[in-house]
């Protein structure tokens, strides 16, 4: 049987895909709350030759200072840089119109640090965020498990077990005995 599912997410949902949003890949628009993600070697086609000097300057400097110079000359770019524009809180954006008027290395270095962002799982052609199909059947599985196991009669008997032996006893048996062997979810794409 095949099934179309609807999902509506009603909280923030975080699946890691071990890649992130790095602070030389996007520029904050402040103003409309809007991250912008670039391919730095195609934002960096676009540069006339004052802004080829200007990031060279920046780029000789040997203080931790030039990271601030840098986020404040890709603000200035903002209008002319291409890329995909994800709205971000308003906290965000004043946290990032902040780190541009710092001037501690110190505190300089701890901001610009924390704002690599994880991304979440996405989908690579169409940069999407996406949840796994296989994320969501481990969450239907732990829900099963944990309802079965609220109702297991002899629960002293289940009370210390390791989660491979507790599965094993729930499900009566080894992996080819559970019932989700059956059971396959598509990725959902928003």
């Amino acid at each position: 049987m095949i099934y179309n599912i609807k999902l509506h997410v009603l909280t923030p949902i975080h699946i890691g895909c071990d890649e992130s949003y790095k602070p030389t890949e996007f520029v904050i628009d402040s103003d409309k709350n809007t991250l912008i993600h670039f391919n730095l070697w195609q934002f960096i086609e676009i540069f006339d030759e004052k802004e080829w000097k200007r990031l060279m300057e920046i780029s000789q400097k040997k203080s931790s200072m030039a990271l601030v110079e840098l986020y404040r000359f890709y603000a200035s770019m903002r209008e002319k840089v291409k890329g995909r524009e994800i709205p971000i809180p308003k906290e965000f954006s004043e946290r990032y119109r902040q780190v541009k008027q710092l001037k501690n290395d110190n505190e300089i270095l701890k901001e610009f640090n924390q704002f690599e962002i994880p991304r979440t799982y996405f989908n690579p052609y169409t940069q999407r965020p996406i949840i796994p199909g296989s994320s969501l059947k481990g969450s239907l599985r732990t829900g099963y498990l944990s309802g079965i196991r609220r109702e297991f009669p002899e629960k002293e008997k289940i009370k210390d077990k390791k989660s491979d032996e507790l599965e094993e006893i729930l499900l009566g048996g080894k992996m080819g005995t559970d019932p989700f062997r059956f059971f396959k979810v598509s990725d959902f794409e928003s």
